[in-house]
């Protein structure tokens, strides 16, 4: 009876693993069995003899049929593999699934084998599983053939030559080559070759003379095994001489062929990296410009900011001497009330003190605009002689009250040119005013303006030469002179007023004039200015030319006119209604550009003769206030005579004022004459 239940339970053991092949094979295969609860729960394991000889284990005391051991077997990295394949097989309904996975094992001695596991479900005749068979296959060969196929193919796509060295019978095999390709590497492609002579006769062949000796040394078995105990992959770099002459880097890569514990066989491969290199270098050379012109940006942005801070220090100390000029000048006129000469020479100096902050500011606000790249050219029709004779009638006397001899001469064919007036006489204004600022009493100041041919018909080149005889500047100072915010001496030094923006703005407005200047001096002897502008050729209106309205003022005019002042600021409101009322004028104030509309519509027909329009005011600025006003249906309002009166001084502030329908542009701080001169041409 022992003996047919034995039968009948080895029957049933066959039956269920005719699933995975013949059963004479299996039975020579290392097999495994999982038992589990009637709640599915894994309880126990066993395995045959051949699974515990497939880990190099003789018997159950070393190789315990425990889960716990089982587990402890498999590599870290492939558990969560093998568990997931396990619970696909568990929670499969089909009872006759196979379910497979490939993972890798420790054995005894610490060795990898990779095992592939098949294994199925078994059910008992009330539906459940109560136990799992499967077996288990040695696959390493299968996947060090993969490795070695997977590298040769890696090899063989990226490297020209390539080949295997056996490390332990010194044999180098050939196996293929694209980048020697000549008769010396042609007989290594059959067969097994001493490895040592190889190398010999490579490096004494394909490797140019001064790198010989490392090549070989870094070539040889022992240096490679050494070097591949300490990387992945070993890599050397030499000059390869090809069988033509040319020169080619080259890059030797090696790398065990097998497993981590199958060190027998290394493959290598040779590749041109010539061209890698080339780029590498590029590479590199474009960084070291970056980072050439980087620092020197930082040097640049550090003399700038060291630059500004000067700048600003001097600013303080320029802008505070003609402030208390005129704080100190009006408190000694408040106390000299009653003397007439005192009163005129204190006013006089507060004048100039004004005329010397408002310079300052000036050249501050130039600066910025230029900077911000607002700039645009306006031209208009000049005559040579009349513009020179006006910087020269503005000057003089100035240069007189110094005692500086200030002379002039012009050799010009053409008479007339276009020329944007504004700039042009800034550029001429800042240069002559440095001249004056530096020359001493009794020295001289010439002007000197010619005509040159230009290579472009119609158009003449203006050579201006400005010279004098000053204190000149130092060889040191002298590239730094259009610098912005720079003077070779600040104000404490020297006693000259100045922001060290003038020659700064000189040297962007002929540039963007399309000229050129340059500057040659001597400390001690004087500087000289030569100035090259090209401009277009004009010819002489029909009706004349005249460069400005000379034609005096009759103040008549202003008496009993009404004005709508719109100003926000008090101060600046009261100043003008003083000036406007000294004038016989009467002087309504809107404080916003709104109220002024409202006020216009709200008073009779032609109560106002004139609006003195400020800018910036809230609620409504000016523009905005002037075109509502000229969008009124009733035209007798609508057409009302509107003057700018604004901070706002710009040539591109003056158009915006013409553009939104204005009259004309006065900026502040207020000049009387040119007031009423602006009011006079709108009023008759």
């Amino acid at each position: 009876m022992k003996d047919m239940d034995q039968l009948e339970a080895t029957k049933k053991s066959e039956n269920d693993i005719k699933w995975f092949g013949p059963v004479s094979a299996i039975y020579d295969t290392a097999r495994f069995r999982m038992e589990y609860d009637e709640h599915g729960k894994r309880i126990a394991v066993t395995w045959n003899d051949s699974y515990r000889k497939l880990l190099g284990y003789d018997n159950d005391e070393e190789f315990p049929q425990t889960l716990q051991s089982f587990y402890n077997h498999i590599v870290a990295e492939d558990l969560e593999n093998v568990g997931h394949a396990m619970d696909m097989m568990e929670n499969d309904e089909r009872d006759d699934s196979v379910h497979d996975v490939e993972f890798r094992m420790y054995r005894k001695d610490r060795s990898i084998v990779w095992v592939k596991a098949a294994a199925r479900r078994v059910l008992e005749p009330d539906g459940k599983a109560r136990k799992a068979i499967g077996l288990l296959t040695d696959i390493t060969e299968q996947k060090n053939l993969e490795l070695q196929k997977t590298i040769y193919e890696v090899f063989s796509q990226e490297y020209l030559t390539v080949g295997i060295i056996d490390i332990f019978h010194n044999k180098i095999w050939i196996l293929r080559d694209k980048m020697i390709n000549d008769t010396f590497i042609k007989s290594y492609e059959k067969g097994g070759h001493d490895y040592d002579n190889f190398l010999k006769e490579y490096v004494s062949k394909h490797v140019v003379a001064e790198e010989r000796d490392r090549v070989y040394r870094t070539s040889r078995i022992f240096h490679i095994v050494m070097e591949l105990k300490k990387k992945r992959v070993y890599r050397i770099r030499y000059q390869f001489i090809a069988e033509d002459g040319h020169i080619q880097q080259v890059q030797g890569s090696y790398l065990w062929l097998g497993n981590n514990m199958d060190k027998r066989k290394v493959i290598f491969g040779f590749r041109d990296i010539t061209e890698l290199i080339s780029k590498e270098q590029e590479k590199q050379e474009k960084l070291r410009k970056a980072q050439e012109e980087a620092e020197m940006a930082r040097y640049e942005a550090e003399a700038a900011s060291q630059a500004k801070t000067s700048f600003l220090f001097n600013m303080s100390h320029d802008i505070r001497t003609p402030m208390n000029a005129i704080i100190g000048f009006r408190e000694l006129l408040e106390r000299e009330q009653e003397n007439p000469e005192k009163r005129k020479h204190y006013l006089e100096k507060m004048d100039d003190a004004c005329k010397v902050l408002i310079s300052i500011i000036n050249n501050v606000l130039e600066m910025a605009r230029i900077e911000k790249g607002v700039l645009t050219l306006d031209e208009t029709l000049c005559h040579t002689e009349q513009f020179n004779d006006g910087l020269y009638s503005v000057l003089k006397s100035m240069m007189d009250q110094k005692n500086l001899e200030f002379t002039q001469e012009m050799n010009v064919q053409h008479q007339y040119f276009y020329a944007d007036v504004p700039k042009l006489r800034d550029i001429f204004l800042n240069i002559l005013s440095n001249c004056y600022k530096y020359t001493n009493p009794g020295d001289m100041v010439h002007m000197k303006l010619e005509e040159f041919p230009h290579e472009k018909p119609g158009w003449a080149w203006y050579r201006s030469t400005i010279t004098d005889t000053g204190i000149g500047m130092s060889e040191e100072f002298l590239p730094h002179i259009f610098d912005s915010f720079t003077r070779e001496n600040n104000t404490t030094a020297n006693k000259i007023e100045g922001t060290g923006l003038g020659m700064s703005i000189v040297k962007r407005l002929v540039e963007f004039l399309g000229g050129k200047i340059e500057v040659k001096s001597k400390k001690g002897e004087g500087t000289t200015f030569i100035l090259n502008l090209p401009h277009r050729l004009g010819q002489k209106p029909q009706e004349g030319y005249s460069g400005s309205e000379h034609k005096d003022i009759d103040y008549s005019i202003f008496v009993g006119k009404r004005v709508l002042l719109a100003e926000d600021n008090e101060i600046n409101a009261e100043i003008a209604i003083e000036i406007l009322s000294m004038a016989g004028m009467t002087v309504d104030n809107a404080k916003d550009g709104k109220e002024c509309v409202d006020m216009l519509q709200n008073a009779p027909v032609h109560y106002y003769d004139l609006i003195l329009m400020d800018v910036q005011m809230p609620n409504m600025n000016g523009y905005e206030a002037t075109r509502a006003i000229r969008a009124l249906p009733d035209l007798e309002r609508a057409n009302i005579p509107i003057l700018a009166m604004t901070a706002n001084a710009f040539e591109e502030d003056k158009k915006e004022a013409f553009k939104s329908g204005m009259d004309g542009h006065l900026s502040k701080p207020i000049d009387i004459k040119a007031l009423m001169k602006g009011m006079a041409k709108v009023l008759t």
